[in-house]
C-alpha cells in the first residue's frame, strides 16, 4: 500500500495531516489558503498532507468518501492559483491520488516547508490582510503570534551547523593565540 492509502485509512489527523470530507471548490478558497498556510507553519518535520474525500469527523468511524475527476482537476487549478498568488515565500506543493476501495483520494500534499514562516503577500480577503499567517497545531488553526515567530526564528538559527570563523590579530603580529567565544543562546 502506498503512503496515502495508509494516511487514509490508518493515520490520525494532527499537526502534518488533515482530513476533509469534500474537496475544496472556488467558494472555499480562503479555507484552502488559511489550511494550506497552517501546515506550512506547523512546527513539524518531513511532508504535510490534506488528504481529500476522506471523512473523519471526530465521535464516528473515518469514511472513504472519494472525490470525483471534475473535483480533482477544481482542486489541482485552485491550489497552483492560491500558492502562486498568496504565498511568501513561494510554497512547493504537489498533488497526489490514489484509489482505495474504488473511491478516488487525493491529497494536496507541502514537500518541503523550509521557508518558514509563511505569509500571505497580498490581500486575500477584509479578514486575510497581507502580512498574516495562520499555523496548525494539532487539529485546530490558528493565526501566528509573536512566540511563534519567535520560535520559527530561533530554530533557524540554531539549526545553523557551522559558523564562520574570526581571527583576531594586531598590526605588526603573527596570530598567536585562539579566541574562543560562547555564543548566549537564545
Amino acid at each position: 500500500m502506498d503512503t496515502l492509502g495508509q494516511l487514509a485509512q490508518f493515520e490520525v489527523a494532527n499537526s502534518a495531516l488533515a482530513f476533509r470530507g469534500r474537496a475544496y471548490g472556488d467558494e472555499d478558497r480562503l479555507e484552502l489558503l488559511r489550511d494550506l498556510l497552517g501546515l506550512a507553519n506547523a512546527p513539524v518535520q518531513g511532508p504535510r498532507y490534506i488528504v481529500l474525500g476522506v471523512d473523519d469527523t471526530i465521535g464516528s468511524d473515518r469514511e472513504l468518501i472519494g472525490i470525483s475527476d471534475a473535483a480533482h482537476a477544481e482542486v489541482h487549478g485552485l491550489c497552483t492559483h492560491v500558492v502562486n498568488n498568496f504565498f511568501d515565500p513561494p510554497l512547493p506543493v504537489r498533488i497526489e491520488e490514489a484509489m482505495i476501495g474504488g473511491r478516488k483520494i487525493v491529497a494536496i500534499v507541502l514537500p518541503d516547508c523550509s521557508g518558514q514562516p509563511y505569509l500571505l503577500k497580498t490581500n486575500a480577503s477584509g479578514s486575510m490582510r497581507q502580512g498574516a499567517g495562520w499555523i496548525r497545531e494539532g487539529t485546530r488553526y490558528r493565526r501566528l503570534v509573536r512566540a511563534d515567530f519567535q520560535r520559527i526564528f530561533e530554530a533557524q538559527l540554531l539549526s545553523q551547523d557551522t559558523c564562520p570563523d574570526v581571527r583576531v590579530g594586531f598590526a605588526g603580529k603573527d596570530l598567536e593565540t585562539m579566541l574562543h567565544l560562547p555564543v548566549m543562546p537564545l
